[in-house]
């Protein structure tokens, strides 16, 4: 039996410029992008009179975060102070990403999305290079469009 898995490899997270009309830029060195890791809270709702839980599901669906790592390039257009993820986490910046899986066989699919960079976690490892544990707290719903 064949699988249908999809390669991971080709997929894109790009970072709106907040123009009219939006230019989006992909964030360059990407490694690892995991999420959107989507919640809904349980809520309790067991009588006293039961020994077994009971919950219901809140109509409230929390999209999560979207956490990568790059290889940080810090005067770079995608990572530095000036236009990249440390201006909008210094300047509290809501923007606009699209994470676009791609692939030639199965078509494109992309997830449009508003976040905050809510933390930027640099590293230096013995023999390795610069990295940056990044993390978008995603801030309302997300588009899913594409094949």
């Amino acid at each position: 039996m064949s699988s249908n898995a999809i390669a991971s490899q080709g997929t894109l997270l790009k970072m709106g410029d907040g123009g009219g009309p939006e230019t989006f830029t992909t964030i360059g060195e990407v490694h690892d992008i995991t999420g959107p890791d989507g919640k809904r809270k349980q809520i309790p709702v067991t009588p006293i009179d039961q020994t077994r839980a009971s919950k219901i599901s809140s109509a409230l669906l929390d999209w999560g975060t979207v956490t990568f790592k790059v290889g940080l390039v810090p005067g770079s257009a995608t990572h530095g102070k000036t236009t990249g993820l440390y201006a909008k986490f210094i300047n509290n910046t809501k923007t606009n990403f699209k994470l676009i899986f791609t692939n030639d066989s199965a078509g494109s699919a992309t997830w449009a999305f508003a976040a905050n960079v809510s933390n930027i976690k640099p590293s230096a490892g013995d023999d390795n290079y610069l990295m940056a544990d990044v993390t978008l707290e995603i801030t309302d719903d997300i588009t899913m469009g594409g094949s």
